[in-house]
């Protein structure tokens, strides 16, 4: 029953949220871990939250390409032909991930085949998580080819107001998903190492949504002074909670003890096992804080030029360490989710190992 106890901290519930959902019970909890019917479908949630993610990611770098070729065109270093034609290239494939993503959704059932009548909610808002992910995918492709659209036409100005909607658009994906990780730690145990990840990641999410927001106000130009302090508020607000010393106390605390029980009970291999975890959740945390921290410099920029906040293509705050902050951001963000996914395959493998103890 220990191991199986470690089990229960260890559960992959990264999309079970609702403000009707209660924690819960001990034996629903053993459920989630014993019945094979709700572990694997918990396991299919997960593994598509996580592809959905990749093909966000995805169309963000593709932004950024688009953004380049501009660079590039207006420094001469490659043609209008082949401006374009990189720009043909990316409309007809604008599409794809999403076409991919809603086939394997629509192989999904719509109701969960398990008999346990506690999981079917927890089921349905899994599903609606997906179904969400699903809906911002298409908006993002969207929004996309209407970038293109713009620059084809030559309408710079076009383009610009479309680089802000798509901005505000993951603006509102990220703060639900910010309010999907508040809610499934209120019912995660606080005896699971995901309790405090996810409320990690909630703060994580939101300060990248704030500084999201500023950016895509300052390009539509409804960027002022009072707006911009609110949204430097609550970032260095979400920032604060982010790196509480308590959070990050309890998490790695919780870690360790997790790991002392662990060896008492496994093999050295199975141990080893549980140390690549431990430490690939503090590479996770370290890359997380380096994340925020870059969109709080990118914040901190627009407040040292909180006097000029009009918006223009020459702008003095869009320069060199405007480009400087964003890559930041994109190379931290890449770690982030490298160390995500190994945390992620890593807790399945060591819940396989513990099945059989389980069991």
């Amino acid at each position: 029953m220990r191991l199986l106890f470690l089990y229960l901290t260890l559960i992959v519930s990264v999309n079970l949220h609702s403000v009707d959902l209660n924690p819960l019970t001990n034996e629903q909890q053993q459920q989630l871990v014993l019945d094979d019917t709700i572990r694997g479908e918990l396991r299919l949630f997960n593994d598509l939250v996580l592809e959905g993610y990749e093909y966000i990611d995805e169309q963000g770098k593709t932004e950024q390409y688009i953004s380049s070729l501009i660079s590039n065109l207006f420094n001469e270093e490659i043609s209008a032909d082949e401006f374009f034609i990189a720009l043909d290239s990316i409309k007809e494939n604008a599409f794809k991930t999403l076409e991919i993503f809603e086939e394997k959704l629509s192989k999904i059932n719509y109701r969960s085949q398990s008999n346990m009548e506690f999981f079917l909610p927890l089921y349905t808002f899994n599903y609606k998580e997906i179904t969400n992910i699903s809906s911002y995918l298409r908006s993002i492709a969207r929004v996309l080819v209407n970038q293109i659209d713009s620059l084809e036409a030559g309408d710079v100005d076009k383009y610009d107001y479309f680089v802000a909607r798509s901005g505000l658009l993951n603006t509102d994906f990220l703060l639900i998903m910010a309010n999907s990780r508040d809610l499934a730690s209120s019912i995660t145990p606080r005896a699971s190492i995901y309790h405090y990840v996810y409320k990690m990641d909630a703060s994580a999410f939101r300060v990248a949504a704030y500084a999201t927001k500023v950016n895509s106000l300052y390009i539509l130009n409804e960027l002022n002074e009072k707006k911009l302090k609110d949204l430097e508020i609550k970032t260095e607000d979400s920032y604060r909670k982010q790196k509480n010393l308590k959070l990050k106390k309890d998490l790695f605390d919780n870690l360790n003890r997790l790991l002392n029980l662990f060896g008492k009970l496994a093999t050295p291999d199975e141990v080893e096992t549980f140390k690549e975890i431990n430490e690939g959740v503090e590479v996770y945390y370290d890359s997380s804080i380096r994340l925020s921290e870059d969109y709080l410099s990118l914040v901190e920029l627009y407040i040292k030029n909180k006097g000029n906040l009009n918006y223009s293509i020459d702008s003095p705050i869009q320069g060199k360490e405007f480009d400087y902050i964003n890559e930041k951001i994109g190379f931290d963000k890449e770690q982030s989710t490298m160390a995500a996914e190994s945390v992620n395959k890593g807790i399945i493998l060591l819940q396989n190992i513990l099945l059989k103890y389980a069991k």
